[in-house]
C-alpha cells in the first residue's frame, strides 16, 4: 500500500521482474500495472503517456551500457538510455522496425552489446549501434516457441528457456557471421548413430 505502488490484491496484478540500475534505482515490472522505479525511498509509477508499457511488463535488463531494456507483452521492446533521469525517455521498437512479434517475454545481451528478445515467434537478435534485427528461425536452431527466460553465462553463451524446453545460443564476434552448423541426427539401417543432444559439429567416423 505504499504511495506509487499499485494494489497488488486487485485485478491479480503481480510483479514479473526486477532490475538495478547503475545509480542504485530499483525498477520493477508489473503484469498488471505497468513499470515502476523506487528512486530516492519512493516509488513512482510511469503512465502511458510517457512511453512506457502500461501493462504487461515481463522482462527487465541493464546492458554493459547503463541502459535499461524493457519487455512487454503488447509494445515490444523498449530501451531507456538514462534509467537515472527525473523523467525518463522511452525508445520502442515493433515489428515495424524489425521485431518478429509485439510480444517480448525475455531479454539478455551478448559481450559485443548485443541485444536478444525472446518472442512469441522465437528469438530475435537487435544490434543497437545500427537498429538491426536478425530473426532467428528453425534453419538457425531456433524453434518458434515462447521462451519465458533469457541468460547469458559466464562463458558467453546465450540461453532461453520455456515450457517447451531450453536452447542455447553461441554468440560469435562481429555482424555479418554465417550461422554455425551442426548436426542433431545421424540414421544408418534407420538406426540412431548416437550424437551429442546439442548437435556436433563434426560427427565420428562412420564406418560402413
Amino acid at each position: 500500500n505504499a504511495p506509487g505502488l499499485p494494489p497488488m490484491n486487485k485485478d491479480a496484478n503481480s510483479v514479473s521482474a526486477f532490475a538495478e540500475d547503475h545509480l542504485g534505482n530499483i525498477w520493477i515490472g508489473m503484469i498488471d500495472g505497468g513499470l515502476i522505479r523506487y528512486r530516492n525511498g519512493a516509488f513512482e509509477q510511469f503512465p502511458p503517456s510517457s512511453g512506457a508499457p502500461d501493462q504487461g511488463v515481463r522482462a527487465l535488463l541493464i546492458d554493459a551500457k547503463g541502459r535499461l531494456w524493457i519487455g512487454s507483452l503488447r509494445h515490444g521492446l523498449l530501451r531507456v538510455d538514462e534509467p537515472g533521469a527525473a523523467q525518463p525517455t522511452f525508445r520502442s521498437y515493433q515489428k515495424k522496425d524489425g521485431l518478429s512479434h509485439q510480444t517480448a517475454l525475455a531479454v539478455t545481451d551478448d559481450r559485443d552489446g548485443r541485444i536478444y528478445v525472446s518472442t512469441g515467434m522465437g528469438v530475435d537478435r537487435l544490434d543497437p549501434d545500427t537498429g538491426q534485427f536478425r530473426n532467428f528461425t528453425e534453419s538457425d536452431g531456433a524453434p518458434e516457441r515462447e521462451f519465458r527466460v533469457a541468460f547469458r553465462d559466464r562463458h558467453g553463451a546465450v540461453w532461453f528457456g520455456g515450457d517447451t524446453g531450453l536452447i542455447r545460443l553461441l554468440p560469435r564476434a562481429g555482424r555479418t557471421e554465417a550461422p554455425e552448423v551442426r548436426v542433431y541426427a545421424v540414421r544408418v539401417n534407420g538406426e540412431d548413430r548416437l550424437l551429442s543432444d546439442l548437435g556436433d559439429r563434426e560427427p565420428a567416423a562412420l564406418s560402413l
